[in-house]
């Protein structure tokens, strides 16, 4: 998942990558967001894509600075954004530390930290812990290992309501392959034949803990059955699948 991958992503980014914040079921997310709101405060979208957080993040702060890898997502983001002049685009390499950079008191990590490599993962929440004030306040969202796993019940579940063995149900419906766990144990879901990270709740605050700072909540953010599944059947509904939102203050 470098800056080649998703600059020829890009094209199809809107279609195949899974936008939390239009999905998020109960407003979690937009609630935070507002905890932290203010006219007078910078904030930072770290990652941002093609931009889908950036109004939101608009019209609560002061200014903010979007940086992600990639070129052409950032040109998307531009384009998308174009209205908004409060906004600072900046092309930056997360595993790098930001230079010329004035730390601000918030940030956002959104389905940023999904890349199968440990390596890469952790210098990437270094960068943050340093681009942010001492005490400011960094939002992230990133996929849930435990919400993985309970989708791959139910779509077992479905199997079997659709005349499916159990035994054939469980072959044909969960990841990988039987005894293979070294890819799941590590975290790693296949998403569109790209490994992608998902967390443990625990593995999540751990992570951050460990990396300088305080993680002073965690929530769900639930998300429709659709998001996993192409047309999903209406008896398919809650518990709904879901990522993790933790809320962590650089200590």
């Amino acid at each position: 998942m470098d800056e080649r991958y998703w600059d020829q992503l890009a094209p199809a980014y809107r279609a195949q990558v899974h936008d939390s914040l239009s999905t998020d079921r109960s407003g979690i997310i937009e609630r935070w967001l507002d905890e932290f709101a203010s006219s007078r405060k910078t904030a930072v979208d770290f990652g941002c894509g093609v931009g889908r957080y950036l109004p939101a993040l608009s019209k609560r702060f002061k200014l903010i600075h979007a940086l992600d890898h990639s070129a052409r997502l950032l040109d998307q983001a531009r384009a998308a954004n174009g209205n908004l002049i409060n906004l600072i685009y900046r092309k930056a390499d997360l595993t790098r530390p930001l230079r010329d950079w004035k730390r601000p008191h918030f940030g956002i990590c959104m389905n940023v930290l999904i890349a199968p490599d440990h390596d890469l993962r952790s210098a990437m929440i270094r960068t943050m812990h340093q681009a942010l004030a001492p005490g400011g306040h960094l939002l992230v969202v990133v996929p849930a290992l435990e919400s993985a796993l309970y989708t791959d019940v139910r779509l077992v579940e479905w199997s079997m309501r659709d005349g499916m063995t159990h035994r054939r149900a469980l072959r044909d419906g969960l990841r990988g392959e039987p005894g293979v766990i070294g890819p799941l144990a590590a975290g790693l879901i296949d998403r569109g034949g790209v490994p992608t990270k998902h967390y443990l709740c625990e593995e999540a605050v751990l992570m951050f803990r460990d990396s300088g700072f305080d993680v002073e909540f965690v929530d769900k953010v639930e998300f429709d059955w659709s998001a996993e599944f192409s047309a999903p059947p209406r008896w398919l509904r809650d518990p709904y699948p879901w990522h993790w939102l933790l809320v962590c203050r650089r200590a």
